[in-house]
């Protein structure tokens, strides 16, 4: 899969000649049996300075047959290949192009096929002691080889060490094969996954191995003798981000826990308005103690919590994003999260799993409030809202105040339809503050006058405004959108 992914990316790339403008040019070039009048107006046409800088953009790979890259900045710039010859100022300049800080970049990679080391030291001494064009070389303008695959061996075994201090030995993993290195693997990641600090740690010191050898990519016989150790380490990465992918579902995360589990879930395919998976689960019909039993026979109860905890919370922010007033249901994972990274004995990480399997369930019941209360989810909201205050309040009450909710929200969305860019303004969000006070407090449209009185409008009127203005962008652009 990654390899299709990267595959993908390479095929999606677009790569332009860039060649700066200069007197003649094109006639230079034709002199040389080149036609560059075609690449000229991609340029004039194109903003690709922009383009190159975001990393979002196809355009990723440039052949630069002039200074073009000399005067702008581009952090995530990475290889520079020279092939022509670059004196002084304009030397430096290019190659600190590829020198830039950037997030997940350890080094900028100068591929050159000029030989401008010379050149390069003879730039650095005109700020230093030593004479423009010596042969100083102590002036070296790189890393040290040696220093760098010590840099990288420090990495590994950095990384070794923690996965050492957890209980598991990482030369197990290195040595076996078959089947036998797919249970080294799972116990690794299960030993990785002893608690959150645990895991993202092992992330960061993997992280920077992977660093450390990318500076050392034109250099493979310094790397060799690290190989194994290194495989292992990206495998256990890998599995970790296999794992992360499947947290994305919950039903996937049950249906691994529990191979017959797929049998009793029943997934409604249809899509929630501002749903991201484009799934709802009722899971009612799983029977939860079978994955309880199962779990406590698993050689790999850490991954499991941590796949689980990690489905739990998306599933959450999912919810809480339509509905803000199921945020006791966060911070009762919270809670649950916090006992787990106290304790890591057996007992406490059986007992995190079957909070977890709770927390799942009255999530799912949660989930299909709304076609039990008979409104949308987008409704639901405001009426939750609208009833927080409230306890005890009876059928009579509870329908009209449905009402109001499904009312109001309509009521509101025409009034955005009339504004463009509502938010940005102070007039219009007043003109939607004042449209929602008044639209509760109507005796036509309102709220029902013997369980609300003029107090609970002011607050109630407030709370739904800040409700709409987090949630709406636009009348049509909100997290119900289908």
């Amino acid at each position: 899969m990654e390899h299709q992914q990267h595959l993908q990316w390479l095929q999606s790339t677009e790569y332009l000649v860039v060649i700066s403008e200069a007197q003649n040019e094109v006639k230079t070039f034709k002199d040389w049996g080149l036609d560059i009048i075609p690449h000229r107006q991609i340029i004039k046409s194109r903003n690709l300075e922009e383009e190159f800088k975001n990393e979002k953009h196809p355009f990723r790979f440039a052949i630069v047959c002039a200074m073009w890259l000399t005067g702008f900045d581009v952090p995530s710039l990475a290889t520079l290949y020279i092939d022509k010859p670059l004196q002084g100022h304009t030397l430096m300049q290019a190659i600190a192009r590829a020198n830039r800080v950037y997030e997940g970049k350890n080094n900028g990679l100068l591929i050159d096929y000029n030989g401008i080391l010379t050149s390069l030291r003879a730039a650095l001494a005109r700020y230093s002691r030593a004479e423009v064009g010596s042969e100083d070389e102590s002036i070296t303008p790189y890393n040290d080889l040696n220093q760098l695959q010590e840099d990288y061996a420090i990495a590994l075994q950095n990384c070794i060490d923690h996965i050492a201090n957890l209980g598991f030995d990482l030369q197990e993993l290195v040595e076996t094969a078959g089947f036998d290195k797919i249970a080294a693997l799972a116990s690794a990641v299960n030993t990785v996954c002893t608690n959150d600090e645990s895991r993202a740690r092992f992330e960061v010191l993997a992280r920077e191995v992977f660093k450390k050898k990318q500076a050392l990519i034109t250099e493979p016989k310094l790397t060799a003798l690290y190989q194994g150790r290194y495989n292992a380490i990206e495998q256990i990465y890998k599995y970790l981000h296999e794992q992360h992918k499947i947290s994305l579902d919950i039903n996937a995360v049950l249906r691994s826990l529990q191979g017959i589990v797929s049998e009793f879930i029943n997934v409604d395919t249809s899509r929630l308005p501002g749903s991201e998976s484009g799934k709802t689960y009722n899971i009612s019909k799983i029977d939860f103690k079978l994955l309880k039993a199962e779990f406590a026979n698993s050689p790999t109860k850490n991954t499991s919590v941590q796949t689980l905890k990690e489905a739990v919370e998306r599933q959450l922010q999912r919810m809480i994003q339509q509905n803000p007033s199921r945020i006791d249901y966060y911070t009762r994972y919270q809670q649950v999260i916090q006992n787990y990274n106290r304790e890591t004995d057996r007992v406490a990480i059986e007992q995190t799993f079957e909070e977890l399997l709770k927390l799942v369930n009255d999530l799912s019941e949660e989930n299909t409030r709304a076609v039990r209360e008979g409104l949308s989810e987008e409704h639901l909201a405001v009426f939750d809202l609208l009833c927080s205050s409230k306890d005890n309040l009876d059928t009579r009450i509870r329908n009209r105040v449905k009402q109001v909710a499904q009312s109001l929200i309509e009521a509101v969305k025409s009034q955005l339809q009339q504004l463009e860019n509502w938010r940005d303004k102070e007039s219009t969000r007043a003109t939607i503050k004042s449209f929602i006070y008044d639209y509760l407090y109507s005796e036509d449209t309102g709220l029902p006058v013997d369980a609300y009185d003029d107090s609970d409008v002011d607050n109630l009127s407030n709370i739904v405004f800040l409700h709409v203005y987090q949630q709406y962008k636009s009348a049509n652009k909100h997290s119900y959108a289908a």
